[in-house]
């Protein structure tokens, strides 16, 4: 069946609709976006394995992390599976596997990217610098011309009857 092209206009309206969401009005880089994709992404898949999953159990929250550690350490203490369909995310070994944004440029303009990036962020810190020097000299000149400027108080003498 012949839809025109419609599904695909569809799921980037999906994909849109969910960057929105996500971030709002809310400016970000590309690791913060990133990381709140990420964090929308395991949301997803917990939500999800709540409802589909036979007895996962629904903890009323995504801190997933924690439930680990509570089932490694009653299975530790007690010989216990505490949750039976809970997987133990840390039972599993680290790969060079990601799932995250891939770059889909070439590895000269990536090259150029940096480059740009740190020729920024040198600026920046320089333009912070001499402000904060800046702002130093001022409160220094502020500091000697407010103690030579008052008027020296005349010593109290006492006055006996």
């Amino acid at each position: 069946m012949n839809d025109g092209g419609k599904k695909p206009r569809r799921a980037a309206r999906t994909a849109e609709a969910i960057v929105e969401v996500s971030f709002g009005g809310w400016p970000v880089g590309v690791a913060m976006a990133s990381v709140l994709l990420a964090e929308r992404r395991h949301r997803h898949n917990h939500r999800t394995s709540e409802r589909r999953r036979d007895d996962f159990p629904k903890i009323g929250h995504f801190d997933t992390w924690k439930v680990d550690s509570l089932q490694s350490l009653v299975l530790m203490n007690h010989d216990l599976i505490l949750y039976p369909q809970w997987v133990n995310a840390s039972d599993f070994r680290h790969t060079a596997e990601h799932f995250n944004n891939v770059p889909l440029h070439s590895r000269e303009l990536d090259t150029a990217l940096r480059n740009r990036c740190e020729q920024l962020l040198q600026d920046m810190q320089r333009k912070i610098d001499e402000e904060h020097q800046r702002a130093i000299r001022s409160r220094r000149r502020q500091k000697t011309s407010s103690t030579t400027s008052k008027p020296v108080a005349k010593p109290r003498t006492a006055k006996f009857k």
